[in-house]
Order: C-alpha cells, then sequence, then structure tokens
C-alpha cells in the first residue's frame, strides 16, 4: 500500500543519503524552485566538512543489525523502493 502511495501521489521521493540526488531530480522536475540547488548544497557542504557525520554514534553489534533486519523487512523493503 505504501509503494502504491508513492507511486500515485509523489512524483519526487529521496532520502537523506542520496541528498544530492533528490536535489538534481528536483532540479529537472521543478526548476523554478530548485534550479541551482544541488550546487547551492554542495557548495554549503565545502563550509562545513564532517557536518553530516555523526561523531557520537556507537558501533552496532552484527546481532542487533540482524534483529533490526529480521524485524523491519517491510520498513526496509520500502526505504529501498524509496531509494
Amino acid at each position: 500500500m505504501a509503494k502504491a502511495n508513492v507511486e500515485k501521489h509523489y512524483a519526487v521521493v529521496g532520502v537523506l543519503e542520496d541528498f544530492n540526488k533528490t536535489l538534481a531530480v528536483l532540479s529537472h522536475y521543478v526548476p523554478k524552485f530548485f534550479r541551482g540547488a544541488a550546487r547551492l548544497y554542495e557548495d554549503q557542504g565545502d563550509d562545513l566538512p564532517g557536518a553530516e557525520k555523526n561523531w557520537y554514534k556507537r558501533p552496532v553489534s552484527q546481532e542487533i543489525q540482524d534483529l533490526v533486519s529480521r524485524n523491519l523487512t517491510n520498513e526496509i523493503d520500502f526505504y529501498n523502493f524509496c531509494r
């Protein structure tokens, strides 16, 4: 149902890991609002090296990763679909 809603109601869906790609697609689909946005975002990122990195992130054990993968299969499938 979620995949059908995305296909039916949204022209563009992006994820933060691919934010530059999302901005590029938006620049193509809605240039009036997003022309140059990808370049501007990249330029701003140069001023903030490591800003997207979580310096406080603790390692996650393989056991926990496996547990999450087993219990969130629908969510992971939807995320990969949107990606």
